[in-house]
């Protein structure tokens, strides 16, 4: 579809997509009243604004390679699995009713672009910066992560995906990130989210560990939209004091979980070591592990253990 240099144009009729349907925008802009149904795709061209007021219902992916889109009113396209915003293209909601794009189960928002309004990623949606590369999202008001977040990152470069927000970021969902580098290394970190203020938290992050013997510090996430890399723990010290046997390191997660282990036989698998303690690191990441000898083991070894 070719709308040339006049001025406003509406379509009001019911449009049904087969296969990828585009856009080519010219003009003032062009409005959309009609039903946009079908399994095909929406792909917006031209630099004029494309408008939609209608619950549209099609199916296929909806990608913006230029200009600005808007959803008005009850304009909606909740049916659409995948968004993709180019770099320097917008999709504004605020000409709708509540001003938001709402991301239902099945539906994927990526890309290099900006969401002009509210954002709500639902349970089981999907959000991605970037577009095939490293890059950024941006969103002008506040946003609500409770689907699923994937980023990637380059522990080489030390480069990663942004989601920025203008307002605020609540986290929720599933924080995913790629490496597209080598091994990350301990002290590593990645300003993922760019906001005024974070609340909320991620309920689960894979993978669960950046490398073998190393832990994501996600203490930042809730400050400055950061997570970094830490460990394996160390033991700096033991010391024998009488009966008292003291174990204390560093380099662990700061205010993270750590379990002290313990078992009369070293070759047995650690999974079958006795659980003999649950402590916190400190806000530095050292630890401190008191033990009090007792004749009941005449030999006994200790292991530190991270979730």
């Amino acid at each position: 579809v070719n709308i040339g240099t006049g001025g406003n144009t509406e379509l009001a009729g019911t449009i049904e997509l087969h296969g990828d349907c585009l856009f080519n925008v010219g003009g003032t802009s062009l409005t959309i009243s009609g039903l946009i149904t079908g399994d095909g795709g929406l792909i917006k061209n031209g630099g004029s604004p494309l408008i939609l007021t209608n619950v549209n219902t099609y199916t296929g992916d909806t990608r913006l390679n230029t200009g600005v889109m808007r959803l008005n009113g009850n304009g909606s396209i909740t049916g659409s699995s995948n968004i993709t915003l180019v770099g320097g293209t917008t999709l504004s909601v605020t000409g709708r009713v509540d001003s938001t794009l709402t991301l239902v189960a099945g539906q994927a928002l990526k890309g290099n672009g900006t969401v002009n309004g509210t954002l709500i990623a639902g349970a089981n949606s999907t959000v991605s910066p970037g577009l095939d590369a490293i890059g950024a999202l941006t969103v002008s008001n506040a946003v609500t992560l409770l689907g699923t977040t994937t980023m990637e990152l380059n522990g080489d470069s030390g480069t990663n995906d942004v989601l920025r927000s203008d307002s605020s970021i609540t986290y929720g969902g599933t924080l995913s990130l790629t490496n597209l580098g080598g091994p990350l290394t301990n002290g590593a970190s990645f300003k993922l989210f760019r906001a005024s203020s974070y609340t909320g938290t991620f309920s689960s992050l894979a993978p669960t560990t950046p490398g073998p013997g190393q832990a994501w510090n996600t203490n930042a996430l809730s400050t400055t939209g950061t997570i970094s890399v830490v460990g394996p723990a160390t033991i700096g010290s033991i010391t024998l004091s009488g009966s008292t046997l003291v174990i204390s390191g560093s380099n662990g997660v700061p205010l993270g979980t750590y379990y002290m282990r313990a078992s009369t036989n070293v070759t047995v698998p650690l999974t079958n070591w006795t659980r003999i303690a649950t402590n916190t690191f400190t806000p530095s990441g050292n630890f401190s592990f008191t033990n009090i000898i007792t004749s009941a083991f005449p030999m006994r070894f200790f292991a530190l253990e991270m979730p």
